[in-house]
């Protein structure tokens, strides 16, 4: 008996101590997880607040990328249509003027060489590079110069020699910065708009994942604190067990029947309380992970949020500067404009306007590019024609020439025999008539001449060569620089 009370004795100590110990790691899972509660409810409404202030400015930048996207595609889109069409005319315009430079004026068609500056240019050609238009050849030689020297003799003169370059300068000049600006300001877009994407707007849309309601909250601790209350009751029935049978081992001669009964009775129901206690230990473990784990996520959003606030807060500088400059660039090209006035070009009547707005510029410099390009096409083809006119007119001329020249000979003839005719008469019958019978026939034979009005200046003679070039071209269609209704299609599809 003694042995069988001593192991129940052992039995009913180590259940206490088990019981004990799940007790003790249940409260402190209890005070973790009121903890983590109280951290919530303060995490909870800053995280609100947060999440309203970003759901404000994010929404804000939102619109903002959606102009900057807007603004994107129209200045890219824009900006591509007009370097496309600067690319072509300049491609077409530089090879017009090495045309221009190609054909030499006729020595009887050279204006005088009365501008230095002018004639002065060296015959290379006009060079489509980065430097636009530049010479292949830079060294500047004087008129006198080339006319004294034996060494380097004059340069032939060309149609390009004839025209305005310095004007022309200045419009292509405009027209490429212009078309720069453009790419800038696309460039400049571009990457704001990548800036933009960097910020992930839409990172933190999450949030309502992660909302815990704060009566779930203290459903959850009331619940861990009702098993734990129910713990600290069944660690109290087993203390009063173990307390029994204490007493029991102290003095053998309380253990009746009766209370043998009981003491085993109590034994059994240890054994299933321990495992209560272990089932209620998990319960309020589970609950505390929960509210940690929670915790963690909160703790976690809630800097990052942070973070994201700040990345916003410091990215203002960059608004404000996108909004003044980016989003609307032509108002900075505005100021850039002002004092430009394209109508001075001594080709056409076009003109950028003073402080107009960027794209509106680039379509009135492209287009006056191509206008100078048109220009000079049609110079080149009415020199052709030049050479033809003054040849026909120079054959119009002999032809007339020489039918006066035969119409006065035949005249001279028929008013010779007009006079041998009247002195037959006179001789046969004069002596016999009246002398005032009819007083005309005295008269001589009328006379007729040929009166040629002359005209100041004679028309050159234009070598053959020339000549047979100039009709080449015509019988072509001017096919070395374009024709003009290729050029005015193409014109027309700028849509200016």
């Amino acid at each position: 008996m003694a042995e069988f009370i001593a192991t129940m004795v052992s039995e009913a100590l180590e259940a206490l101590e088990v019981a004990r110990e799940m007790c003790i790691d249940a409260q402190q899972h209890t005070e973790a997880t009121q903890n983590h509660a109280e951290t919530l409810q303060e995490l909870n409404p800053r995280l609100g607040f947060l999440r309203r202030e970003w759901t404000t400015q994010s929404q804000y930048l939102q619109n903002i990328e959606t102009g900057l996207r807007q603004s994107h595609d129209k200045l890219h889109n824009m900006a591509k249509d007009k370097i496309e069409q600067f690319e072509t005319i300049n491609t077409e315009l530089f090879e017009t003027l090495e045309t221009l430079q190609k054909r030499e004026v006729e020595p009887c068609l050279q204006p005088p060489r009365s501008n230095p500056s002018k004639v002065a240019k060296t015959n290379g050609l006009v060079s489509n590079s980065t430097d636009g238009l530049s010479q292949t050849n830079g060294t500047h030689v004087s008129p006198d110069a080339r006319e004294n020297s034996p060494i380097l003799p004059a340069k032939p003169m060309t149609l390009y020699d004839l025209i305005d370059d310095e004007g022309l300068r200045a419009v292509w000049g405009q027209a490429k910065e212009t078309i720069q600006k453009l790419e800038r300001s696309n460039q400049a877009v571009d990457q704001a708009y990548r800036e933009f994407q960097t910020l992930e707007l839409d990172q933190f849309d999450s949030f309502e994942d992660l909302s815990l309601d704060q009566q779930h909250i203290q459903h959850q601790c009331a619940k861990q604190t009702d098993e734990l209350d129910r713990m600290l009751g069944d660690l109290e029935s087993i203390s009063h067990h173990a307390s029994q049978m204490q007493l029991v081992a102290e003095d053998p001669s309380l253990l009746t029947q009766e209370n043998l009964a009981v003491l085993e009775r109590d034994a059994e129901e240890t054994d299933v309380i321990v495992n209560e206690l272990r089932e209620g230990l998990a319960f309020i473990q589970a609950i505390r992970e929960e509210m940690e784990i929670r915790t963690h996520q909160y703790q976690l959003f809630y800097a990052d949020l942070k973070r994201g606030l700040q990345r916003i807060f410091e990215f203002t500088p960059t608004i404000t500067r996108l909004f003044s400059t980016l989003l609307r660039p032509s108002m900075a090209d505005l100021r850039e404009g002002e004092g430009t006035d394209l109508g001075s070009s001594s080709v056409g009547g076009g003109g950028g306007g003073t402080g107009a707005p960027l794209e509106t510029r680039a379509e009135l410099l492209v287009a006056e590019c191509g206008n100078l390009r048109s220009w000079y096409t049609e110079f080149a083809r009415a020199y052709d024609y030049l050479l033809v006119e003054i040849d026909r007119r120079r054959q119009v001329q002999h032809q007339h020439a020489r039918m006066a020249a035969e119409f006065a000979h035949h005249l001279a003839a028929l008013h010779a025999t007009e006079t041998q005719e009247r002195d037959a008469f006179t001789q046969l019958f004069g002596q016999y008539l009246p002398i005032d019978m009819c007083a005309p026939l005295l008269a001589p034979a009328p006379s007729y001449q040929v009166e040629t009005v002359v005209v100041p200046g004679d028309l050159p003679e234009i070598t053959e060569v020339a000549l047979q070039q100039a009709q080449r071209n015509i019988t072509q269609g001017s096919a070395a620089i374009g024709s003009t209704q290729e050029l005015e299609r193409h014109i027309s599809s700028l849509e200016l």
